[in-house]
């Protein structure tokens, strides 16, 4: 198949299945869209018997929403094929043996999908009885009370397209990408829809600041990936760290459990850590303000996950001592974000962590430049 050919069938598909009634006051239908799925399966079973694909058959896999939306934005067309064909092809095996612990996306594909043939029937079973649940329509409500009251119930809530890639999702502005073999595990997991919905929704509230200055850069995204990623774990994965150990035991023993949560917990346990590595990373980015971007993305790959669970504290400490009605606005500003935890954290009380006053100039600053 032509490539101009590819391109157009994944943007038809990509948009046909993108366009969505808006009406105010209309009744929100978010759907499943398994095209992605019904494509690999096929591809599987090529590799499986130690053939290669065609070009055109990874192309119609690639055209579906799922797929061409994980290489429309992320690029992962190359590393999903080579984590597949590691995964299920016979002579590959020694490969895979010395792939299946690295840290990178197609090693991370590559543990997830060697899970598959074994999972088979039971995914096929858990897509029958997700297709007859409603818990797209339950996610829609949870979230709710994380957006502007009244946005679930006038913009609709953005179509899943289900396929196989890693124990994830995907919360684009128009589409989530869920992994079906993930979710089969979990369970009707209502929270998983919820937090990729959140992403979605706060694209339509979230203050739209300037592009930063490329020496800035670095700062920008230190400081806006533990914001959107925080506020949105607390959909799903706040329970986690309020449980007491065995109640968060009993969970772990269960089926499905997610392979995440422990060193999730952990380090959530740990944000006074996180929080003074950060602040003295922005004081230091201040006082070398050319090495800012090089100290900043350091940082950032030092923090676990990003600063992910440093910002699921900190966005959970704004609800409890601020409250709901603080939380939806600073979720949805990178910078006023750190004032409002800031102010929460000073009503905890003397132990709560937060970041020197240095360290709060280097925010105030972004904030006013970029406003």
């Amino acid at each position: 198949m032509a490539s101009s050919t590819v391109n157009r069938l994944s943007i038809m598909a990509f948009f046909a299945l993108l366009h969505l009634p808006e009406l105010a006051g209309a009744q929100p239908a978010a759907r499943f869209d398994y095209s992605g799925v019904d494509a690999f399966w096929p591809l599987m079973a090529t590799l499986q018997r130690g053939t290669e694909p065609s070009t055109a058959a990874w192309d119609r896999m690639f055209a579906t929403p799922g797929y061409a939306a994980l290489e429309t934005r992320e690029h992962r067309r190359a590393a999903l094929q080579a984590a597949m064909r590691l995964a299920f092809m016979p002579a590959l095996a020694a490969a895979r043996d010395s792939a299946i612990n690295g840290s990178g996306f197609a090693a991370r594909s590559l543990r997830h999908l060697l899970q598959l043939p074994a999972a088979r029937d039971s995914v096929e079973r858990f897509r029958e009885e997700l297709s007859r649940s409603s818990v797209l329509d339950a996610a829609r409500q949870r979230v709710a009370a994380f957006v502007p009251t009244g946005l679930t119930d006038s913009v609709a809530s953005p179509p899943v397209a289900l396929v196989f890639f890693l124990d994830d999702g995907r919360g684009y502005p128009t589409l989530i990408v869920g992994d079906l073999l993930r979710l089969s595990r979990a369970g009707m997991d209502t929270g998983y829809f919820a937090h990729e919905f959140y992403h979605a929704y706060r694209r339509r509230f979230a203050v739209a600041y300037r592009a930063p200055a490329a020496a800035d850069a670095g700062l920008e995204e230190l400081l806006a990936y533990p914001v959107e990623e925080g506020t949105a774990d607390q959909l799903d994965k706040r329970a986690y760290a309020e449980m007491n150990d065995p109640e968060f035991a009993s969970v772990m023993r269960r089926p499905g459990a997610p392979t995440y949560a422990p060193g999730y917990r952990d380090n959530y346990r740990r944000a006074a850590d996180w929080m003074q590595l950060l602040s003295r990373a922005l004081e230091r980015a201040a006082e070398m303000p050319d090495s800012a971007n090089a100290i900043a993305r350091s940082v950032r790959d030092s923090l676990p996950d990003s600063g992910r669970p440093l910002g699921a504290f900190m966005a959970r400490t704004i609800d409890q001592r601020l409250g709901r009605n603080a939380l939806v606005p600073a979720g949805a500003d990178q910078y006023a974000f750190w004032f409002e935890y800031d102010r929460a954290a000073a009503r905890a009380g003397p132990g709560a962590p937060r970041l020197s006053v240095a360290a709060m100039q280097v925010i105030a600053r972004l904030r006013a430049a970029y406003r």
